[in-house]
């Protein structure tokens, strides 16, 4: 699982315009009840910002 301060970077790393939009798929993988959920949305957090955003998604695997 992401690491508080490692999805800060990433933050810090995402452009103004998508901050909100990132942040709340953020909160979506900590609002997860079980570790296979969270995979699953760790994963689709990275497909869904992975284009834009490949250098912060590293940080993610």
């Amino acid at each position: 699982m992401v690491l508080k301060r490692e999805i800060l970077s990433i933050q810090l790393g995402t452009g103004k315009e998508d901050k909100k939009e990132f942040s709340g798929d953020i909160k979506e993988i900590y609002n997860t009840p079980t570790k296979k959920l969270t995979k699953e949305f760790q994963i689709a957090l990275q497909k869904k910002w992975n284009n834009k955003y490949s250098f912060a998604m590293k940080s993610c695997q």
